[in-house]
C-alpha cells in the first residue's frame, strides 16, 4: 500500500521529466525516518499499524489535495 501511494505521488508531482524523487525512494526515506525511532519488534509493528490506519483515511484527501480537486 506504501509503495502504491508513493509511486502515485512521485506520478502526481512529476513535471514532464523531471522528478526531485523516485515513488521507491520516497519509500526508503520515509521507512528510515519512521523506524529509526523504534527500538523493538512491538513498536515496530504498533507504528505500521497505526500509519496503515491514517493512510487509509487519508489517501481520499491527500489525492484531492495534489490534484486540486474540491
Amino acid at each position: 500500500m506504501l509503495e502504491k501511494a508513493c509511486a502515485d505521488l512521485q506520478i502526481t508531482l512529476t513535471d514532464g521529466e523531471k522528478c526531485d524523487i523516485s515513488g521507491q525512494e520516497l519509500v526508503e526515506e520515509l521507512l528510515k525516518e519512521l523506524f529509526s525511532e523504534y527500538r523493538g519488534l512491538q513498536s515496530v509493528l504498533d507504528a505500521v499499524a497505526l500509519n496503515a490506519a491514517w493512510v487509509a483515511r487519508a489517501e481520499p484527501d491527500l489525492l484531492r489535495h495534489f490534484t486540486g480537486q474540491r
